[in-house]
């Protein structure tokens, strides 16, 4: 099967093959040999015929060449218009994302960070851990972005935004897990001491990664606009 790369190499060869040039040569090599066939067999009336065929084979020559030109356009045009789509989906859905973090878990950890006692942020309602649709469906559309340092960011940005995920997703297991009514009985102290050791790592890991996407997200709706702004 012929894959989306070998495709675009294919139609970007026909947009650089000088048509007008093939036609040109056509047409020298068809006004010689009619004149070699006058040279040859004599009159006008008994090449008529070989000047109507050929006139038509050049002009069906050229006819093909000019539809093939303009669909392998349109196709370049429609395939560029498909990854700006595509592109703007991936911010969409990072963005939706960012934004649920920030409400659940930046947020309230800002507020932890004002208190005198370390304390471990708490994560009771179960975490969503497949949340990126466009992204997975589409990945390999991400090798059709034009710029490298673009499409870097990405794979980058939707990996941090995954670790957040699944860090976010241990948390709430290790809150389950303290809050248990188990874990009350004095006997459980020394476990109950673990789940919050082990709660104020992810914490502070959740706040270290938080900021660092924030970076991210900035810098990819530059970097994206800038991009968009070359593409016109």
């Amino acid at each position: 099967m012929i894959g989306p790369r070998n495709n675009t190499i294919a139609r970007a060869a026909v947009d650089e093959i000088d048509w007008w040039s093939w036609i040109k040569r056509g047409c020298y090599v068809l006004v010689a040999s009619l004149l070699l066939a006058l040279i040859v067999g004599g009159t006008f009336g008994q090449t008529a015929a070989a000047w109507a065929q050929a006139i038509g084979t050049v002009a069906a020559i050229a006819g093909a060449a000019w539809a093939a030109q303009g669909e392998a356009r349109r196709a370049k045009v429609a395939d560029a218009a498909e990854t700006r789509a595509f592109v703007d989906a991936v911010y969409a859905e990072l963005e939706v994302m960012y934004r649920i973090f920030r409400a659940d878990a930046l947020n309230p950890l800002l507020t932890l960070q004002k208190l005198d006692k370390p304390t471990p942020l708490a994560l009771p309602y179960p975490i969503r851990e497949s949340v990126f649709v466009v992204y997975p469906a589409s990945a390999s559309r991400v090798g059709k972005i034009d710029d490298p340092e673009l499409r870097v960011l990405i794979v980058k940005t939707y990996d941090r935004a995954a670790q957040i995920m699944h860090a976010m997703s241990i948390l709430h297991k290790l809150t389950v897990d303290r809050d248990a009514p188990i874990l009350a009985h004095p006997r459980m102290q020394h476990r109950r001491e673990e789940i919050h050791v082990a709660m104020l790592a992810f914490t502070e890991r959740l706040r270290i990664e938080g900021e660092a996407l924030a970076d991210n997200m900035s810098t990819l709706s530059t970097k994206i606009d800038a991009w968009k702004g070359l593409q016109r």
